[in-house]
């Protein structure tokens, strides 16, 4: 229930630099008391005042506040607020409140289905004449946690009275929290008549995910003619409207706009995976209309045939999409043509900020290869050369430049005591993986980068390969740093530093122990629900996400003991948990933009509890599954 995911580096970032970043799975948090501006996932800034009016940021009971995450969805039409209140020192969550702002109003009946979720015992309660929803837990250390939630017309409030831990409620600025919230949102939360509410609306939009709104008793979906979608919505009337969307920059695909993630300019054709048989790609047309601006005006996707064989399109010299009959050795399958299953023996790294050093970690790698001397690949998890402030921990101020070229990696200092140290650090690690003929994903360094002449620092990934070659990285999205430069003031200049971090998301090609090719793809903590990361990512399908975080939200290693168990602990989360969270981020949204596979792992390691798992959409049970102090091991099996 109030498990989020914390956009943990923000914490620190917000200290130096008094700035807010937003997100995506993946922003991050932010000590400060005043409000500087967002800029949202379609890159348009949001004003300061629409987060000053918002919130509840002035309460003789607040000492201090910083924010989780401030998200816009401009598709949905959805503002995701969440704001945690502090103790004046350190980081001792108290409160925390989410604001859900939509564009059209509510139904009550989303509230319903929370009351009898165990357990946390929901019951119906009024407060000043409002009807809201409570619940309470105990906790492990003996702390009753509570938790409230109501909607007002288009606003839906959740708030709780404690820290992610269960260690520290506060009830006294929790109720004044909820009266002063429910004085901005007064509750239009009525469960007495919710169940027909429905039927009483002549114009609903339950969900502006689905694309679809219902008007008296008639479901109307939104359709696409060409590269035009037809969006139906609510007004504030309750009228049902339509609008026409030009799709700029991408195509119409079931009833939504979807942006090309390459760009448009002045191709006829472009084939997303180069005419690779064994990955299923799309194929687009690109036309120039008599208008400013590029379009998709048609779509081909690679697939499979009756008779077995892999119709797989391509463009040609001259621009023009052509395709081609291909028998595949093995078999056909979801538009490529596979090779036959391979095991994997992977491995996490469990290791917090405060306990890490290089002898520490070296350790832990050397007792996992004492004991899985077949282990292919090791994740670490975030921030253990970046830092930000954690534990007295920082290399912001000592980054290294990392040049890549032709799939190798050159590392080098500033100069600096703390710059040499992570080469010093880096060298051992890429002779541990030469020695022990392992490839390593590690993270995460502080890397400097120069856009327009200025110094940012940006949180990277290094994918070394089991020579001891560091073939690529990969930076966060929104990880930009600067002591030089506010973002503040300069929206447009560190927007661009994320556009370049973004361009480092991609999947990489490793050698296991017998020399056979997999495919990883990095993934870096709070992006994972980042819209910007995922449409980078979409139809990458990929079978093996490896995940560097620094976060308390999601326990790994518990999630994959419980698959192992037998339990499936996305069948019915708990609402906001952690679990709940990583159903919508993975489950949903990855999957259903293929990014990743329906059968796919995730590899992760957390520096935040710390934890380190394997998890399985698909629910398979890990072999030889090993969970210790120091690592989580397993054997997975992937298409390849």
């Amino acid at each position: 229930m109030k498990k989020r995911v914390k956009k943990s580096y923000n914490i620190y970032y917000g200290i130096i630099i008094g700035v807010v970043l937003i997100l995506s799975v993946a922003g991050f948090f932010l000590f400060q008391n005043n409000i500087s501006g967002m800029v949202t996932s379609s890159g348009e800034y949001v004003e300061d005042s629409f987060i000053q009016s918002a919130l509840i940021l002035e309460l003789p009971e607040i000492h201090n506040y910083f924010f989780h995450s401030r998200e816009y969805f401009p598709e949905e039409g959805r503002y995701n607020l969440n704001i945690r209140y502090n103790q004046e020192e350190g980081y001792s969550q108290k409160s925390e409140f989410l604001i859900y702002i939509y564009s059209n109003p509510l139904d009550s009946s989303e509230m319903n289905s929370w009351a009898n979720i165990p357990p946390f015992n929901f019951a119906i309660k009024t407060i000043n004449g409002n009807k809201i929803l409570e619940g309470s837990s105990t906790t492990s250390s003996g702390l009753v946690q509570r938790q409230v939630s109501w909607i007002s017309n288009n606003v839906k409030i959740t708030g709780w009275n404690g820290d992610d831990e269960g260690l520290i409620v506060d009830n006294n600025l929790f109720d004044a929290l909820t009266i002063a919230y429910l004085e901005k949102y007064p509750s239009t939360y009525n469960p007495s008549s919710s169940t027909n509410s429905q039927s009483q609306k002549n114009c609903i939009d339950s969900d502006p995910k689905d694309g679809m709104i219902k008007y008296k008793g008639k479901t109307y979906e939104n359709k696409c003619s060409g590269v035009k979608l037809t969006e139906y919505y609510c007004d504030s009337k309750g009228k049902k409207k339509s609008r026409k969307i030009y799709c700029d920059n991408g195509y119409c695909d079931e009833g939504r706009c979807v942006q090309a993630n390459f760009d448009l300019t002045n191709l006829k054709c472009y084939d997303e995976d180069n005419k690779n048989e064994f990955n299923a790609g799309k194929t687009f047309k690109i036309s120039h209309p008599s208008r400013k601006g590029f379009y998709i005006s048609k779509v081909y996707e690679d697939s499979c045939l009756k008779n077995g064989k892999l119709q797989e399109y391509y463009c040609d010299s001259k621009g023009r999409v052509k395709n081609q009959k291909i028998t595949c050795e093995n078999e056909c399958k979801d538009g490529r043509c596979v090779i036959p299953n391979e095991e994997l023996s992977v491995a996490a790294i469990k290791i917090s900020l405060k306990e890490f050093s290089l002898a520490r970690i070296e350790e832990k790698i050397t007792n996992l290869m004492s004991n899985h001397p077949n282990t292919d690949l090791i994740i670490t998890p975030e921030y253990l050369l970046f830092g930000a402030g954690f534990y007295g921990v920082d290399y912001r101020n000592d980054p290294v430049i990392v040049n890549c070229h032709n799939n190798l990696c050159n590392i080098n200092s500033i100069g600096t005591q703390k710059s040499n140290e992570i080469i010093e650090i880096l060298d051992r690690l890429k002779n541990i993986a030469r020695e022990n003929n392992i490839n390593m994903v590690f993270g995460t360094i502080a890397e400097r980068v120069v856009v327009d002449q200025n110094n940012f620092v940006v949180d990277t990934q290094l994918i070394i390969d089991k020579n001891g070659n560091i073939i690529g990285k990969h930076a966060k999205y929104d990880v930009v740093y600067s002591s030089e430069v506010s973002c503040d003031d300069n929206p447009s200049l560190c927007q661009n530093v994320r556009d370049l971090n973004l361009e480092t998301a991609r999947t990489f090609i490793l050698k296991d122990k017998e020399n056979s090719d997999f495919e990883i793809l990095p993934l870096i903590c709070g992006e994972k629900i980042t819209q910007e990361y995922i449409d980078r990512l979409v139809n990458k399908n990929a079978y093996l996400v490896v995940g560097s975080d620094f976060d308390v939200d999601f326990n790994y290693e518990a999630i994959t003991q419980n698959i192992q168990n037998g339990n499936n602990p996305f069948e019915n989360p708990i609402p906001n948990s952690g679990d709940a969270l990583l159903k919508d981020i993975f489950l949903n949204r990855w999957i259903n933009n293929k990014v990743i596979k329906q059968d796919s792992y995730l590899l992760a390691a957390d520096s935040g509890i710390p934890t380190a798992g394997i998890v399985s959409w698909n629910m398979n049970k890990i072999k030889d599954l090993d969970i210790t102090n120091d690592y989580t091991y397993g054997k997975i099996t992937i298409e390849k």
